[in-house]
Order: structure tokens, then sequence, then C-alpha cells
């Protein structure tokens, strides 16, 4: 996929102390390459994960595949948080990440020190959008679609729903199925969240 440049600046990320780091642009580049070649295998080997999972799950898969991306294409610069309920997703293993991580891995399978983890990181979300209600669809003489089918013209918004309620840094995925294939459509980066 083609991909449209808006900003190709570093992502600075505030870490709890009001500190900053960074995570380099080349880093998302490289971990959007990397989803897209995972996608295309599970296209290619026919395994039908939209079926498999639903849109909902889906959602988390495609966030969970993109942060794994992420973490292999950077060098052991970016991991992702070895707790399953931790927060941030993506832990960055600058100076600071890298010494606290040290202190902590032991600890790997404890939830404590990695949500939240001090010394910050991103919180990724993904979603493929709000569709029009059914009685548009009903009233429009339109088909709604169905998993696998493009639902970008049918959008009427996107919510990145996070659970922790200190998100910030958010990396924000907007997806939609191209070629029936759970395809990234746009990211978005704010780290001036409230």
């Amino acid at each position: 996929m083609k991909y449209k440049t808006i900003n190709n600046q570093d992502l600075i990320f505030y870490r709890p102390d009001n500190t900053t780091g960074t995570v380099t642009f080349q880093n998302i580049q490289n971990g959007i390459k990397e989803f897209n070649r995972i996608m295309d295998v599970f296209h290619q080997v026919n395994i039908p994960i939209s079926e498999i999972l639903g849109l909902r799950n889906l959602s988390a898969f495609v966030g969970e595949v993109l942060n794994q991306a992420i973490a292999t294409t950077s060098g052991n610069y970016i991991i992702k948080n070895p707790h399953q309920d931790g927060y941030p997703d993506l832990l960055i293993m600058d100076q600071i990440g890298h010494k606290l991580y040290n202190k902590y891995k032991n600890q790997l399978h404890e939830k404590g020190p990695f949500s939240p983890f001090v010394a910050g990181g991103i919180e990724v979300k993904a979603t493929c959008g709000d569709l029009r209600s059914g009685t548009w669809f009903t009233k429009h003489k339109i088909i709604k679609p169905i998993i696998g089918q493009e639902r970008l013209r049918y959008v009427t918004g996107y919510n990145w729903k996070a659970h922790h309620q200190n998100t910030n840094n958010l990396l924000g995925i907007v997806w939609d199925f191209v070629d029936t294939k759970p395809s990234i459509i746009a990211l978005f980066y704010s780290n001036e969240l409230d």
C-alpha cells in the first residue's frame, strides 16, 4: 500500500514526570511495512482471520499485530509490554526505559511494574469506525457492509477506546478492508490528550 505522509516527525512521548522520550518516524514506518507483510501472509495461506475474530476482536488484533511489527523491526528499542493488561502497549528502551525494565525483568508475570510502566511509552488503539445505522442502509436501499467488505464510505466517526484513565501518547489506527484484508488506512498520534 502507498501512504501519504503529512508529518514525518519523530513521536515525542511524555513520561508521568513530564520528561520526554522519542520514537522515530522510521520505527513506525518500518512497523507498518512489517504489518502489511504479516497480513499478506495470512491472506496468502487463506487463514480467514476476519471471519474467525469478528470486528471487535479484529480491531484488537490489528493493534496487537502492529505492536508486534513495530517491536520486531525496532532493533530492541521498542518492546511490547510484557503484561497483557499492562500500560502503555509499547515500552521504549531508551536509557531510562531500559534501566527500569532491567530492574523488573524478573517480575514479567506481575502487572504492577508494567501498569503503568513509569518510564513511559506509547499506547496503541485501533478502530474501523462507526457505521451508519441499519435504518439508514434500509432507507437508502444499500446493503450494509459485512466482514471483509470496505466500510470507509459509510463511516460516521472514529473512536479509540482506552480503558486506562491516563491514556496519553496515543497512536490511533484507522483500518478497513482492502481486497478483503484488514489494512491500515491511517495513523494518528497525539501526546496532548487530557
